[in-house]
């Protein structure tokens, strides 16, 4: 030991006759039967101090809970692109690639029923304004109809959210089965810029729809979550937690700051995560819609707990009188159904319904992060509430003929007993089996995400548990 100090000794006992500059990080040996234990406290060491501090930004900026909803996953029926591989030449002349997007499968999704109108029906009844990523102005234009969605744009019903940066993984040569998880800034990333890669004016109507292009653009709400930092380190600092890593199926032998490819998506889909927990906590929406299957996940970000209640089965229960899901087929294609959303807004009980929904949540801010996964509202709504709701819903859709149409074998929610990460996992598993195929690599050979344990007990045990 060299200088005065202060010195430290990670190990796994206390060691009483060592000089008083020497500080003991003690690590445990029961969680494994080798140095894994010591090797990670020695690698929490070296990680950069942004994981720990991660958005220490001032509370007094934070805006009063309101009455939104925030739907962070919005994919109509169709078939969608949720990911892309760019290809990147690095300024040294070497070539590195950029995984973006969530990078969803159907065999990750509990059945191929898209929600998306009815998870827009859930906020408009239970919630002042919907919040939507401002990538989704597209997607929500197909739902709603044109008509529609510029009349929700001009009464100031539905909002959007435009991010700092853009998160992805990059993976640099020679190490191109790992990479990082990085967060980049476009400087020509601006409202208009991607409000007019999504929507275009009719021939004839330009002048016209310049002017709702304006509108919308006042609608985007700039969001900045890292300031001083990365956001991409907070998000590191999230995969230094053995749950965290258990569940996105990430070995805790791969080393700290390495994402491998076939955990890529997930990892970004935890990012995601965390974007809109602290979106919802920053701009104060008291309310968020997540992936299917992301509440466990959730956890792990930001410590709210789904269950109980939902809002989506208020709103599914004030539409129909009964519980669960509605199919997008019942909603998207019916102006009725959608111009009775809005009557019932105005009405006593759907404004009586969405002014209990914010109390509730504001008696829950003392979270730490107060958006509830799901809109949870643990059963605090009383029955008469929404039955009252309901009434006046019926009336509503009286006039049209049959009702939703739906039977009551389509209301099994199955999104909510279905377990996100295990099929998360299960998905990685494939990815990695393809991997060590196409590089001959065996069970027993040194795992490629640079951990030195073997495949066997490294990744593809991670990837195996239940």
């Amino acid at each position: 030991m060299f200088g005065d100090g202060p010195h430290f000794l990670v190990s796994a006992e206390d060691r009483v006759d060592l000089p008083e500059s020497v500080n003991i990080i003690r690590y445990r040996t029961d969680f494994h039967t080798d140095h894994r234990s010591c090797i990670l406290a020695v690698e929490l060491l070296r990680r950069p101090s942004e994981e720990v501090n991660a958005l220490q930004y001032d509370r007094g900026t934070v805006a009063p809970l309101q009455s939104a909803h925030f739907l962070s996953d919005f994919y109509p029926g169709g078939t969608w692109s949720t990911s892309q591989t760019l290809g990147l030449k690095r300024e040294d002349g070497t070539d590195s690639e950029l995984m973006v997007g969530p990078a969803w499968t159907i065999e990750e999704l509990p059945e191929p029923t898209a929600t998306a109108a009815f998870d827009l029906a859930v906020g408009l009844i239970c919630f002042d304004r919907v919040v939507f990523p401002i990538d989704c102005v597209g997607r929500a234009h197909q739902v709603l109809g044109g008509a529609l969605f510029w009349h929700l744009v001009a009464e100031d019903l539905v909002q959007f959210v435009q991010w700092e940066g853009i998160d992805g993984v990059m993976f640099v040569p020679p190490l191109t089965a790992c990479g990082s998880l990085v967060t980049g800034k476009v400087p020509s990333h601006t409202p208009m810029s991607v409000i007019t890669r999504q929507l275009g004016p009719v021939p004839g109507r330009e002048q016209w729809a310049g002017a709702q292009f304006d509108l919308l653009a006042g609608k985007v709400k700039l969001v900045d979550l890292s300031g001083t930092l990365n956001f991409a380190d907070v998000c590191n600092g999230l995969l230094v937690s053995p749950l965290t890593r258990s569940t996105l199926g990430l070995s805790e032998a791969t080393p700290l700051g390495q994402i491998p490819r076939w955990t890529a998506g997930p990892a970004l889909r935890l990012a995601q995560i965390a974007r809109v927990g602290a979106a919802c906590q920053m701009l104060g929406l008291s309310s968020m819609k997540l992936m299917t299957g992301a509440s466990q996940v959730a956890q792990v970000a930001f410590s709210a707990v789904a269950g109980g209640v939902m809002a989506q089965e208020v709103a599914a229960y004030t539409l129909t009188g009964q519980f669960g899901v509605i199919p997008e087929g019942a909603l998207g294609g019916d102006p009725q159904v959608w111009n009775s959303i809005l009557a019932f807004r105005d009405s006593n009980e759907g404004t009586n319904l969405r002014s209990c929904v914010l109390k509730y949540l504001e008696a829950n801010q003392g979270a730490e992060i107060v958006a509830s996964v799901d809109a949870s509202l643990r059963q605090a709504l009383p029955y008469r509430l929404i039955d009252a709701a309901r009434q006046r819903m019926s009336a509503l859709l009286l006039a049209r003929p049959g009702g939703l149409g739906v039977t009551p074998g389509i209301w099994s929610d199955a999104s909510r007993l279905w377990n996100g990460p295990s099929a998360w996992r299960s998905r990685s598993q494939i990815l990695l089996d393809s991997y060590l195929r196409e590089h001959r690599l065996g069970p027993y050979e040194l795992c490629p995400c640079g951990s030195c344990e073997k495949v066997r007990f490294c990744c593809q045990a991670a990837l195996e548990q239940p």
